[in-house]
């Protein structure tokens, strides 16, 4: 995965790569948390919440909505004129759809 996100980045490097202690500490820690989060979603299962890694990435899904619509009231907002605010609800219109479609999917799967 880091060697990924390396080949990625054009023109840079995310990360050294070609120091071998380094790259091993990173993949223990990448795999460490992914272990903690299989951990804890066998935890929340276990406690009878409901599927636990589906609620993690549910959760991590929900997280990024914030953000991307401040990110799109601010297009719209500092976006120019008034006639182009007409023009730039049209995109947030449809990620909100778009956004509340896919929490009402997910929560039906879940239940």
């Amino acid at each position: 995965m880091i060697l990924l996100l390396n080949s990625l980045v054009q023109g840079a490097t995310l990360v050294d790569t070609s120091n071998w202690g380094s790259l091993l500490s990173m993949m223990t820690i990448i795999t460490a948390g992914t272990i903690l989060l299989m951990w804890l979603g066998e935890q929340i299962n276990e406690i009878g919440i409901g599927n636990g890694i589906s609620m993690i990435i549910f959760a991590g899904i929900l997280s990024d909505v914030p953000g991307r619509i401040a990110t799109q009231l601010a297009n719209v907002v500092w976006g120019g004129p008034f006639k182009d605010i007409v023009i730039a609800l049209i995109p947030f219109i449809i990620l909100l759809a778009f956004t509340l479609g896919v929490i009402y999917i997910i929560i039906k799967f879940t239940e």
